[in-house]
């Protein structure tokens, strides 16, 4: 994987693309998320630093009759399961989001979150870490 040579672009850990299971939802006391179910979705990638949660199908922003917004998608912790096909169990794993990704009329559509890690066992980051660089 080629490192670029500006500093913003350069990331800690190398990312995979592929789809893989996860079950996400936003945590919160706002009425909007307090009870807000898992949502299932699919990676568009995944490092030992995060992943980036493809939202083809899924209404979360439409939970509960409430809306959530990007300001609840930036401020809340999001709660996740990540289900990486060659473990048996899935991974927990918190994160913040740090990009959305709008769909755009007339291109490919591609909405999402991109999610940085703020708390996952350090053994779990270890097993995705290992697991990108096997598929690299």
């Amino acid at each position: 994987m080629a490192q670029s040579s500006d500093p913003a672009n350069q990331r800690k850990h190398a990312r995979l693309r592929e789809r893989i299971r996860v079950e996400f939802r936003l945590l919160g006391t706002s009425a909007a998320i307090k009870d807000m179910k898992f949502v299932e979705a699919r990676t568009r990638d995944i490092s030992a630093g995060g992943v980036f949660i493809e939202l083809l199908d899924q209404h979360l922003t439409h939970q509960n009759q409430s809306v959530v917004d990007d300001f609840l998608l930036f401020k809340s912790d999001i709660d996740m399961r990540i289900m990486v096909p060659t473990r048996q169990t899935p991974i927990p794993a918190t994160g913040k989001a740090v990009w959305i990704e709008k769909e755009t009329p007339g291109q490919e559509y591609r909405h999402g979150i991109a999610i940085s890690f703020t708390s996952i066992e350090p053994s779990d980051r270890d097993f995705i870490d290992q697991f990108v660089m096997s598929r690299i």
